[in-house]
């Protein structure tokens, strides 16, 4: 209301009769319209940086992440023969190491085919990529990254 502006304004006057720090910030943005353009520019980067932190490191994991059920439909844990898991199977648990892999038979070497060709279909194309880099990259299916981004 007119009121609370009145007020504002006398107190705003008294502080910068008194030379607060804060009045003197604004006087010299007042005069500096660039300077004022680039201090803008700044903060909604700053913001930016901090909404793209939350919506990537928190929610996106929080909603999205279908690695439990990646985990469960890997086509080499229907193989009944296989005793070993497979290097994809231990990659995404996190207990991937590739000293031990045993790629010379043959079976395995298909079996872990398989589930790199399965894992590939159904993640979107960013999740399986950070996959290949990061094992505790977050999984996120074609479709769920539509819908995050999407909405």
């Amino acid at each position: 209301t007119n009121q609370e502006y009145a007020v504002l304004r006398f107190d705003m006057q008294n502080r910068a009769r008194l030379q607060h720090w804060d009045t003197k910030i604004l006087k010299y943005l007042r005069t500096r319209p660039r300077v004022k353009y680039i201090l803008d520019i700044l903060a909604l980067y700053c913001c930016f940086i901090g909404c793209g932190f939350f919506l990537h490191q928190l929610l996106l994991p929080a909603l999205c992440d279908v690695r439990d059920v990646v985990l469960k439909e890997l086509p080499s844990l229907s193989v009944e023969d296989l005793e070993e898991k497979t290097s994809v199977h231990l990659y995404m648990r996190q207990e991937y190491s590739p000293a031990g892999d045993s790629e010379e038979e043959q079976y395995m070497y298909d079996a872990t085919l398989k589930d790199e060709t399965y894992v590939y279909n159904v993640l979107s194309t960013d999740s399986y990529n950070a996959l290949m880099g990061n094992p505790a990259a977050v999984l996120v299916t074609q479709a769920g990254t539509l819908l995050f981004y999407g909405t």
